[in-house]
């Protein structure tokens, strides 16, 4: 019996963890963890170094006009940790989704899928996964595919995704 387990280690384990690495297929950006972690929240500091540096120049010349300056740099680093700090790593197969945020994972079949699409912006296009039913991590799920530098076309990952989600759509129909 204890040969049959070793034997079972030797040749399925490895060959299962084999099929399921090389069935998955990465949707996200290898960059996910420098957006969410270190992009989102460099701004913080950089930004509060400057609204101090501006305060104690508004304080020696109160007509300076960096008022506005200030308020902007207040508002930006909030919105880089709005837009940033809520990608998620997104993996695919025929039949899932595999979302992480680095902490917690998740499983949701591609039946799930409601409408795949694009956010709003030029720099970064984050893509967005609206789903029918709730998921651990809501009903939208976005991530940020690999860069692409013709950034008027649409991004393959996600035309890849759509004809996914219409193939899973059709068959399970």
């Amino acid at each position: 019996m204890r040969a049959v387990k070793r034997l079972w280690v030797l040749i399925w384990k490895p060959y299962n963890q084999w099929y399921s690495v090389i069935m998955k297929k990465c949707l996200s950006t290898q960059l996910t963890f420098f957006f969410k972690f270190v992009y989102s929240t460099m701004w913080f500091p950089i930004c509060g170094f400057m609204v101090v540096s501006i305060a104690t120049d508004m304080a020696a010349k109160p007509e300076s006009g960096l008022q506005q300056l200030a308020v902007f740099l207040v508002i930006v680093p909030f919105y880089a940790f709005w837009r940033y700090s809520k990608i998620k790593v997104v993996q695919v197969d025929e039949q899932y989704l595999y979302i992480s945020n680095y902490l917690t994972k998740d499983r949701i079949p591609i039946q799930n899928v409601a409408r795949v699409r694009r956010s709003l912006g030029l720099q970064d296009r984050l893509t967005v996964i609206e789903l029918q039913r709730t998921s651990r991590f809501g009903s939208r799920i976005v991530f940020m595919p690999p860069p692409m530098f013709l950034f008027w076309r649409r991004h393959p990952i996600e035309e890849e995704l759509k004809g996914l989600v219409n193939s899973a759509k059709s068959s399970g129909s």
